[in-house]
């Protein structure tokens, strides 16, 4: 985010995803947003191992429609049921 001088405030951890997605059972998406030519710095490629690695989804997307078809096929709009 920029301020109003112009100086920019990052938020969450270096590397970290742009976006966090919630699922039921504990599962998460992690989104990268990046545009057609853009790449992942070092730290985004080690956050994108260690999740990963925790069994977690972890994808860079470059338009709105790839968001749309990678929510349509992980059949996350089900509700969710309690025990």
């Amino acid at each position: 985010m920029q301020t109003s001088q112009g100086r920019y405030i990052r938020f969450g951890k270096r590397g970290s995803s742009d976006f966090l997605i919630f699922l039921n059972g504990g599962r998460t998406i992690h989104l990268e947003v990046k545009n057609e030519k853009g790449r992942q710095t070092t730290t985004q490629l080690e956050y994108e191992i260690k999740v990963k690695q925790l069994g977690h989804q972890y994808n860079v997307v470059r338009s709105v429609d790839e968001v749309q078809t990678l929510l349509k096929n992980l059949e996350i709009m089900k509700p969710y049921k309690l025990k």
